[in-house]
């Protein structure tokens, strides 16, 4: 609801939150606003997930913990990558 009546710049979100899990919620967001850069954090150091998150358009894979001085860099960055939309939208 907030993506469609509000204008943002990007979205960050954590991998693992209750209910949907950050790549659900990429795949909405995806549908709805493919404009959006998505940055993803996770405190998961599995680098297939890195891969796979990257593989489906997720802009930046942040390893939690990461330097503020990190995060301050990519939304900075003005060439900040676009998401690609993911195949088939979720009902978030």
């Amino acid at each position: 609801k907030y993506l469609l009546e509000q204008d943002y710049h990007m979205v960050l979100s954590d991998l693992q939150m209750p209910g949907e899990s950050g790549l659900e919620l990429f795949c909405f967001v995806s549908y709805i606003r493919p404009e959006l850069p998505f940055i993803l954090m996770s405190g998961n150091q599995d680098p297939r997930i890195r891969r796979e998150a990257l593989k489906m358009g997720v802009c930046r894979f942040l390893e939690k913990p990461f330097e503020l001085s990190a995060l301050k860099r990519i939304i900075t960055n003005p060439t900040l990558c676009r998401i690609q939309s993911c195949v088939g939208a979720p009902a978030a």
